[in-house]
């Protein structure tokens, strides 16, 4: 999915460098006249807008997480944008890759929905319990699917990728045990000292030729070419290629041949 060298061989300046270059493009491509369509196999038509606000919300976020990172002389307090970053950019390649993933997609939504529904039924909060039936009656019936698993469990949903599989897994969780209140987070702020364990003010992760910024720009590559999928002349697939070439990834993670044999088992 990607390559381990490319953090090295990039510096920290070329790889914004590269982030700023494709927020210019999405940029320069929502100002056309769009003709979004679904891709090939995909059976409803609300998969292109559906990954388009992903691609959108995925280059918002690496802007956020240069501008962190510009402020800020460690990356810890930007894992929790990185990891969202690359969560949305796997799901929006997801959604264009899965032919009912978005069903699927929309079901774990109604999902959560009436599960917040319920929750708010048995809050303390009379607000709360006010908006319970607000809640509950914006659940919409969804089409079964056979990604439903996927879905919900974004283990699965990398498994359905031929190029992410369990690595894409492996670098969500790195992800997110930076950006839960964890050991590792604590960890980050003491020292051993001379008296002991001391207290840093600042923590010990840096952003110096970051791995992690270079998996935001990937990122970003990722969810711009699932909306390549969603645009009838493929106005950015040169460009979003050369750029991957530059990063020395993958620009697209077509289905694995486990999902291949989910989806068309009889």
């Amino acid at each position: 999915m990607t390559s381990a060298s490319s953090a090295d061989v990039l510096n920290r300046n070329e790889i914004v460098s590269i982030i700023n270059e494709l927020r210019r493009g999405w940029d320069q491509f929502l100002e056309t006249d769009l003709e979004l369509t679904r891709p090939r196999d995909a059976t409803i038509t609300t998969v292109a807008p559906s990954v388009v606000g992903l691609a959108s919300h995925v280059t918002a976020l690496a802007r956020a997480v240069v501008t962190l990172l510009d402020h800020s002389a460690n990356e810890l307090v930007a894992m929790p944008l990185i990891r969202e970053a690359f969560e949305g950019a796997i799901t929006a390649h997801w959604l264009t890759q899965v032919p009912d993933g978005m069903q699927a997609f929309a079901a774990e939504y109604e999902r959560k929905r009436t599960a917040l529904a319920t929750d708010l039924q048995r809050a303390q909060s009379a607000p709360f319990r006010a908006g319970a039936n607000m809640v509950a009656a914006q659940v919409l019936p969804v089409k079964p699917s056979k990604s439903t698993s996927q879905a919900r469990n974004f283990s699965q949903m990398c498994e359905d990728l031929a190029l992410a599989g369990v690595d894409a897994y492996v670098y969500y969780r790195l992800a997110s045990e930076q950006s839960h209140p964890s050991m590792l987070v604590v960890d980050q702020y003491f020292d051993n000292g001379k008296d002991g364990i001391e207290l840093r003010i600042v923590p010990r992760t840096t952003v110096a030729d970051s791995g992690w910024l270079f998996l935001t720009a990937a990122s970003v590559v990722w969810a711009h070419m699932a909306v390549n999928y969603c645009d009838a002349p493929r106005r950015r697939r040169s460009e979003l290629r050369a750029i991957a070439r530059r990063l020395q990834i993958e620009p697209e993670l077509k289905l694995s041949d486990a999902a291949w044999n989910r989806l068309n088992k009889k």
